[in-house]
């Protein structure tokens, strides 16, 4: 039995050259830990971010996800990422898909961010902390 059609979406997440957007932590299983502000806005970044005992929240990445951010360095694009995980898990079915839904999700909310279209003006980016 043949494998289903991708959606269309897929082969475009796949084309990005995703870099972490967000500072993130390691935790002591040496896991991704990435850190999100409360708030994005600037008006209640200022207003209320001073108030609040942490001023941010961890999403902690699984295994897989820890090994797809850590090959997220800019120099790979989605299907080299692909190839990696498939040598990594070579009997995982759908990896292909499941790695398009992961970074679709990451880059959406703002957690990853193309290399390819970054002109590099915004800063340095995010930094790693180990814990």
């Amino acid at each position: 039995m043949s494998e289903a059609m991708p959606p269309p979406w897929v082969a475009q997440v796949l084309a990005a050259r995703p870099v972490p957007a967000r500072d993130f932590d390691r935790t002591p299983d040496d896991r991704v830990a990435i850190r999100v502000p409360r708030f994005d806005g600037a008006i209640l970044r200022r207003l209320l971010m001073p108030r609040l005992r942490r001023p941010e929240f961890l999403i902690r990445l699984d295994v897989f996800g820890t090994c797809v951010w850590d090959l997220c360095d800019g120099t790979r694009d989605g299907e080299a990422i692909a190839d990696q995980l498939a040598t990594r898990w070579p009997d995982e079915p759908g990896m292909r898909l499941r790695l398009a839904l992961f970074l679709r999700q990451l880059l959406i909310q703002g957690h990853l961010r193309d290399a390819g279209i970054w002109d590099g003006s915004a800063g340095q980016g995010p930094t790693q902390k180990r814990t």
